[in-house]
């Protein structure tokens, strides 16, 4: 089975760390096969660079690419990497820093091709991977219809439940 998706991380904090399980549980959910790689000031760019090619090489199309504090990551990433790159910001640790990073995410240079999407947004960020591939591939573009004809479902449905709420100066 070849890799359709390369996540490229700067650190894994703990196998728990919901951002990245989210991406995962997107990935798992519509079966596509993806690889995890962890990236930090040991990785030369050299080693970088063949790792991208090799990932190509063995299928891999789209690229999720963040690091906790780093929203420049993706970008310094996505150069070495000949495929759609889809940036994930993400919250450090530190919430001061949080104003900081959607700031740096707005202000990439056009250096370099990057999605980048909502911070902390693992889940758009599979789902994102999922549509670029889903563009080539009529299996998975189908699954993506059904997932967003369940998304209006659930609204549909759920505006039927607030109309049954009644409050004295609610209008339905």
């Amino acid at each position: 089975m070849e890799a359709k998706v390369a996540l490229i991380l700067g650190e894994l904090e703990s196998n728990k760390d919901t951002i990245v399980a989210d991406v995962l549980k997107v990935l798992e959910d519509y079966k596509v096969p993806y690889l995890i790689k962890i990236v930090n000031g040991n990785i030369s760019l050299k080693d970088l660079k063949q790792y991208a090619q090799e990932s190509y090489d063995n299928g891999v199309r789209v690229l999720i690419a963040g690091k906790r504090g780093a929203p420049s990551f993706s970008n310094e990433v996505a150069k070495h990497f000949n495929i759609p790159t889809i940036g994930l910001p993400m919250r450090s640790l530190n919430d001061e820093n949080d104003i900081k990073e959607v700031f740096s995410v707005l202000q990439q240079t056009n250096e370099e091709a990057v999605a980048n999407i909502a911070l902390d947004g693992g889940t758009n960020a599979g789902l994102l991977a999922i549509q670029i591939l889903g563009s080539h591939d009529a299996t998975l573009q189908q699954r993506i219809l059904e997932f967003k004809e369940n998304l209006k479902n659930k609204i549909v449905a759920a505006n039927k439940e607030v109309t049954k709420i009644q409050y004295p100066n609610k209008v339905n």
